[in-house]
């Protein structure tokens, strides 16, 4: 495939790089986490005003400039690389993805909002015993004089602390189709946990006990709804493996320049053979997993079951590169690779935790061979030897 980046997309691209060496350097980081300020006003303001990349993917009637899953796929790889912890996944490309999808003035008027800085919506979708299943919502929705009723539990909701607002997938008692609701973070009835997962993001646990909503909260009925939610996990599936990109390349950089200064019987280790090939060996994974990054992101805008195999590959690829990648770097580190101290460490964490996200290789290996036995595919069989 030839592909190269427009002017464009290259300024994109250079102008978040370099503001986010200015602002999520790894000391920074470490400072944020030590006291548990892992949502920066001032920082979300400028990637709203200065740099515009919160409108990357919204309409330019809404106040983006247009974009698409490329724009993503760039400013992702560039959030990988500085492990830079506002929600911008969660923000500013999935629920753009959920509110470009749903006819609902309520979702126009978020968008403009996030472009602005100033909504912070995010999807609440897991549930406890559900991996990867938006439909298998246990969450119901009772119509009620004035509108809804909403009573159930999400889980894992990431970057729950700082949302405005929450879009919530449930099912009517009769199971009639999954609905989508838009529910204000601050609503009487919703009560929100806080944690922090193993890659020191922050994510809740949200309890609906008859959080009241008026009719117009409801943002997708069955059908709408479901397609809404699954574009939206397949472009936040494709967004983290280019987040896992841009890491797995910062890890193979530090690496070489670790072994590098690492000397014994007074020479650069990587002098040592074994260890080059390790190296070439690490570096092939990330290219093999950026090709397929871009793929899936050529592929966002095509009908849903050749979308959906583009991406399960892109998933389940990134997935076995950055087990390979993040244990090499970790292993050629030595014991120090996963001390608090050294930045591989904190890249090793996030890149497990994106293996997890939106499901990992055995899920997506077995959807991929959904997708293609429902296009058609012709699956391939091993070969007969000439003696069988």
């Amino acid at each position: 495939m030839d592909f190269n980046l427009t002017e464009v997309q290259s300024m994109l691209r250079d102008t978040m790089a370099r503001y986010l060496r200015e602002t999520c350097d790894f000391e920074t980081r470490r400072a944020l986490i030590a006291e548990e300020r892992l949502f920066r006003p001032e920082v979300w303001t400028a990637l709203a005003e200065e740099i515009g990349v919160l409108g990357a993917a919204i309409p330019e009637a809404q106040g983006g400039f247009d974009g698409g899953a490329v724009e993503t796929m760039v400013v992702m790889e560039e959030v990988g690389r500085s492990l830079m912890p506002e929600p911008y996944l969660d923000c500013a490309v999935m629920a753009p993805a959920i509110l470009k999808s749903v006819s609902h003035e309520a979702g126009a008027e978020l968008l403009e909002g996030i472009a602005a800085g100033q909504a912070r919506p995010v999807l609440a979708w897991q549930e406890a015993g559900v991996r990867a299943k938006p439909d298998a919502t246990q969450l119901t929705a009772r119509q009620s004089a004035p509108g809804w009723v909403l009573e159930g539990e999400k889980i894992l909701v990431s970057a729950g602390a700082f949302a405005t607002h929450f879009l919530v997938t449930a099912k009517t008692d009769n199971e009639s189709g999954l609905l989508l609701f838009l529910v204000p973070a601050g609503i009487a009835g919703l009560e929100r946990s806080d944690y922090r997962t193993i890659d020191d993001r922050p994510a809740s646990d949200l309890v609906f006990g008859g959080v009241e909503l008026p009719q117009s909260a409801c943002l997708a009925g069955p059908g709408d709804a479901a397609d809404a939610v699954g574009l939206a996990l397949d472009e936040a599936a494709a967004a983290v493996s280019a987040e896992a990109v841009g890491i797995m390349r910062a890890l193979v950089a530090g690496t070489v320049d670790y072994l590098k200064q690492r000397k014994q019987f007074g020479i650069p280790i990587s002098n040592f053979q074994v260890l080059q090939h390790r190296l070439v060996d690490m570096n092939m994974e990330v290219e093999q997993a950026s090709a397929a990054v871009v793929l899936a992101a050529v592929k966002m805008d095509a009908e849903p079951t050749e979308r959906r195999r583009a991406v399960s590959a892109c998933k389940a690829t990134v997935d076995r590169a950055a087990r390979i990648v993040g244990e090499g770097a970790v292993q050629l580190h030595g014991a120090m690779g996963m001390t608090e101290e050294l930045i591989v460490g904190h890249y090793f964490k996030r890149l497990t935790a994106i293996t997890q996200s939106f499901g990992d290789r055995a899920y997506h290996s077995r959807r991929y061979m959904a997708a293609r036995a429902e296009a058609g595919a012709e699956v391939a069989r091993p070969r007969q030897s000439a003696a069988g």
